[in-house]
């Protein structure tokens, strides 16, 4: 199982963080709230979103983020698998 880390840059348009086949830890960067939503293809901005500082991800489930704000925010990503 190969590990990875990688930091993005959240915007208000939603980017796919995991596509249901690999575990993933999803941080706030500087511990202010982004918005998640899981769906296969891009959820529209006026459906459920959850506004988390982490979550914990795992299959199947395909997981997006944007800033909750529309604001650049960083998130860090860990994932296996």
């Amino acid at each position: 199982m190969a590990n990875s880390q990688q930091r993005i840059t959240l915007t208000a348009t939603p980017v796919q963080i995991t596509n249901g086949s690999n575990y993933a830890f999803i941080q706030s960067a500087n511990g202010h709230e982004f918005s998640v939503a899981a769906g296969d293809t891009m959820p529209a901005i006026n459906n459920a979103w959850q506004q988390v500082k982490e979550l914990g991800i795992a299959p199947p489930y395909s997981v997006w983020a944007r800033s909750q704000t529309g604001y650049p925010m960083d998130i860090k990503i860990m994932s296996a698998g």
